[in-house]
């Protein structure tokens, strides 16, 4: 599958990684977390478990470090600085009771079935009382295609899952200014945009950001 089934290790002062013994790793890994605790720190994937992230945690309380972080604080820091001076908020202005009353969704370069799975189940709701679902990715998510939640066994069983997108957009790369500046013009054009601070606009729509 393009993995290496072995560690391997990049010394100092080669050009090439060199493979070595598990037990090289623990030796390694060993002598690392010996060091002084300020020194130390982690940087683990958000898509770990929860139970994953508290044992780590623990270890590193154990150590006498708190200097805990995932790739989340790092990818979420640009898009929290820029959501406050945009919109006043630093976090997601979309809750589970606006999707229940949502006609369309659109998402934006997401993942869903894998890091929100939570969703998608509103998102099958929204689909069965005829609402619409748009998505925008130049990559074909299978999941945001048709997912099989537990949630809704029959459909997941005889169905083979439940339909997602109603619309699958597959933007080149780079080009995804133009899509949404084109977005945004035609909004203007039909008088469907909405002011700030004002969810509704003159039909009744209700246009949110995420």
């Amino acid at each position: 599958m393009g993995r290496f089934g072995y560690p391997v290790l990049l010394k100092t002062g080669e050009s090439h990684y060199q493979r070595i013994s598990w037990e090289e790793v623990y030796r390694l890994a060993e002598q690392a977390f010996r060091q002084p605790s300020e020194t130390i720190a982690s940087y683990s994937s958000g898509r770990s478990s929860n139970e994953a992230a508290y044992l780590l945690q623990l270890f590193f309380l154990a150590l006498g470090s708190n200097n805990l972080a995932d790739c989340s604080d790092l990818c979420h820091a640009a898009s929290t600085v820029g959501l406050k001076q945009v919109f006043g908020s630093g976090t997601s202005m979309v809750s589970l009771e606006s999707l229940k009353q949502a006609d369309c969704v659109v998402l934006i370069g997401s993942n869903a079935p894998a890091n929100h799975p939570r969703l998608i189940n509103e998102l099958i709701q929204i689909r069965d009382r005829g609402g619409k679902i748009i998505i925008i990715n130049p990559q074909i998510e299978i999941g945001l295609v048709k997912f099989s939640s537990p949630a809704f066994p029959i459909k997941s069983l005889l169905r083979g899952g439940s339909d997602i997108s109603t619309l699958y957009l597959q933007p080149i790369p780079g080009s995804d200014t133009a899509l949404f500046v084109g977005l945004q013009k035609f909004l203007i054009e039909q008088n469907l945009e909405c002011p700030r601070n004002c969810p509704d606009s003159r039909n009744g729509t209700q246009l949110w950001t995420t």
